[in-house]
């Protein structure tokens, strides 16, 4: 508590299913309100220490209303319902709920027992990772961790990466670890990687792809480079339904069971090695169409190309970004460059495209994908872009507006207006997608919200 007449537990301590546990103290003093109260989610594995704050409770904010509070954990979307009756309010609380952590921020967290406990900064109240020990020999102590966000995106792993490392134990130690990335974070990377990581939800090709490679020990340098470490890599390869896309926090959470603990990295790996190397894929808009270019090498008892087409918007704002569909097909004749001509691109809009690249024996894998304008949208400029606040269209020959999520969730529907500016208060900083409807056209735009 703050204040010698807090009376935490006052009121309760209230065991949970899960392990965990709810605190209420009906006598807490939020500042100057007197026995507002507040209820409190602790841990089981992991003892909660110091002062209670919005890091883990939920605080009442009328005086001597702390007796009334009333409360109930859902175990099924695992998250706390407070009511608050002298305010006539209820509040939701998410134990995972917390915001992630940012570059080089550090944490250490006790663990003790068998349950999940949050490894959360030493500051500000944010996520780094989530852990759940697991026997023979699991994780406990105090467990040190640390998140790195790269400025420059590399080409071999997702720019956040990872140092989880128990003070005991490191090399012997079992958990089950679940991290966290941003949709934004895996679209930098699937931008200068070939096997691409997951664009939605609904993205099993890119779930496929995602391993985690595990690196022994601690950083030497204290940068969390993959070089720095001095042990050797581990892939690991997580159950694609451990991949999941946490749409209420916007967030993808990646879980896998782990001995032994040190730098964690993801990236992308094809499920299925073939025996050809397909060295470079490009596009371009031509007079005809859409020009696709790709060169090959080390082509051996390889089949054939099927070159796949998506718009990159579900054509009814829907939710999925990535239904692909068969438009084409190239044989393999080991000329090692090949050409195809989409001579027929989605009018008004332009193209993603992919290579489906398949064996004699059917096993096969993809190409990354690449976008490819190829109409006369190009006059149609988002302004200012990034934007803060609202967007403008520099051209007038317009009827609606969408904006659409990275998932292909429709935000928000505008009608053309006279002053041509349209809030984006409201949405969190990343990129979204601006579909704009002139005519029979629907002209696709990206734009960065900050």
């Amino acid at each position: 508590g703050s204040t010698l007449s807090d009376g935490i537990g006052s009121a309760g301590i209230f065991p949970l299913t899960n392990g965990d546990y709810l605190i209420h103290s009906s006598l807490y003093d939020n500042g100057a309100t007197t026995n507002a109260g507040a209820i409190t989610y602790g841990f089981g594995n992991s003892p909660g220490i110091g002062a209670i704050s919005s890091c883990n409770s939920v605080f009442g904010n009328v005086t001597s209303s702390g007796g009334a509070m009333r409360f109930e954990y859902n175990y099924t979307h695992k998250y706390l319902l407070v009511g608050k009756p002298a305010e006539n309010k209820y509040t939701i609380f998410r134990p995972d709920g917390l915001p992630l952590a940012l570059n080089n921020e550090v944490g250490s967290t006790e663990i003790f027992g068998s349950g999940n406990a949050n490894l959360q900064t030493a500051t500000g109240c944010k996520i780094i990772a989530k852990i759940s020990p697991l026997t023979p020999n699991p994780i406990n102590g105090t467990v040190n961790s640390k998140v790195w966000i790269e400025t420059t995106q590399p080409t071999t792993y997702v720019k956040r990466h990872y140092q989880i490392f128990p003070t005991s134990g490191a090399s012997t130690a079992k958990a089950k670890l679940t991290l966290y990335f941003t949709q934004q974070e895996f679209l930098d990377y699937n931008a200068v990687a070939v096997n691409d990581l997951p664009i939605s939800a609904g993205d099993a090709q890119g779930k496929a792809n995602l391993r985690i490679n595990k690196y022994a020990g601690e950083s030497t340098t204290g940068t969390g480079l993959p070089n720095t470490y001095p042990g050797s890599a581990t892939v690991i390869d997580p159950d694609n339904s451990d991949i999941v896309y946490n749409s209420a926090l916007a967030r993808w959470e990646v879980s896998f069971i782990t001995t032994g603990f040190s730098g964690f990295f993801a990236f992308g790996e094809p499920t299925v090695a073939l025996p050809v190397t397909l060295l470079d894929f490009y596009g371009k808009k031509v007079e005809e169409g859409v020009q696709l270019n790709w060169q090959t090498a080390n082509e051996k008892t390889f089949s054939h190309f099927e070159i796949e087409r998506s718009s990159p918007l579900a054509p009814s704002g829907g939710t999925s970004i990535e239904k692909f569909e068969k438009i084409g097909q190239v044989n393999s004749y080991s000329s090692e460059n090949y050409e195809y001509l989409d001579s027929t691109p989605p009018l008004g809009a332009g193209g993603l495209y992919r290579l489906k690249m398949i064996d004699q024996d059917g096993s096969f894998s993809y190409s990354k994908i690449i976008y490819i304008e190829n109409t006369k949208n190009e006059q149609f400029t988002i302004y200012p872009n990034p934007s803060f606040d609202y967007f403008s269209v520099n051209n007038s020959d317009y009827e609606q507006i969408q904006i659409i999520d990275i998932s292909g969730k429709l935000l928000k529907t505008y009608t053309k207006n006279s002053a041509n500016k349209y809030s984006i208060s409201g949405l969190t900083k990343g990129t979204y997608f601006v579909k704009i409807k002139s005519g029979k056209l629907l002209i696709n735009r990206k734009i960065l919200v900050e």
